[in-house]
C-alpha cells in the first residue's frame, strides 16, 4: 500500500523532508505560501500547491 504525505512549508526542514519522502517512493503534496519555493519543488514533489 502506497502512503501519501502532505508537507506544509518548504523551508529548510520541510524541503528536506519532502525530498527524503519522494526518494523513498512516497507520494508528496507540498504546500508553501511562496510561489518561488513551490516552483523549486515542482519536479521533486508529486503535487505542489501555493497557498
Amino acid at each position: 500500500m502506497k502512503q501519501n504525505y502532505a508537507i506544509i512549508g518548504l523551508g529548510r526542514f520541510g524541503g528536506s523532508i519532502c525530498q527524503t519522502l519522494v526518494e523513498s517512493g512516497r507520494e508528496v503534496l507540498a504546500i508553501d505560501k511562496s510561489e518561488d519555493r513551490a516552483n523549486a519543488y515542482m519536479d521533486i514533489a508529486t503535487h505542489v500547491v501555493v497557498g
